[in-house]
């Protein structure tokens, strides 16, 4: 009768912990899978994304040479090159970017606080 009990009790920590490792899994899983949501989450991106095209913006102009204040307008596919992704960001609130002139900051066309380098 001991013994019955002692394997009963094995049997239930063995599934206790299986299910504690199946939840820790799902857990990390999930995580994944949310999207980071907070009043300063669309600011950080946007900044990300200026900063990311002021880059390949200064890189392209390093590789062809171009001095401060040329012009970017008509060369966007060969700088949307140095992008990951080979595109032009978008605004997460929904404003258009522009990328300026070589030296200057790119803009985001929208007023709010934050949405400029």
């Amino acid at each position: 009768m001991e013994t019955v009990k002692r394997r009963n009790t094995v049997v239930l920590l063995r599934s206790l912990i299986l299910f504690s490792l199946f939840l820790l899994v799902w857990l990390f899983s999930m995580a994944s899978f949310v999207k980071p949501r907070g009043p300063h989450s669309e600011r950080r991106s946007c900044l990300a994304n200026l900063k990311q095209m002021d880059g390949a913006k200064e890189q392209w102009a390093l590789e062809n040479k171009k001095p401060a204040g040329s012009p970017v307008v008509g060369h966007e596919s060969e700088i949307t090159k140095f992008l990951r992704g080979g595109d032009l960001p978008l605004c997460p609130d929904g404003g258009k970017y522009s990328l300026e002139p070589i030296g200057a900051n790119p803009e985001c066309s929208l007023d709010l606080p934050n949405h400029t380098l």
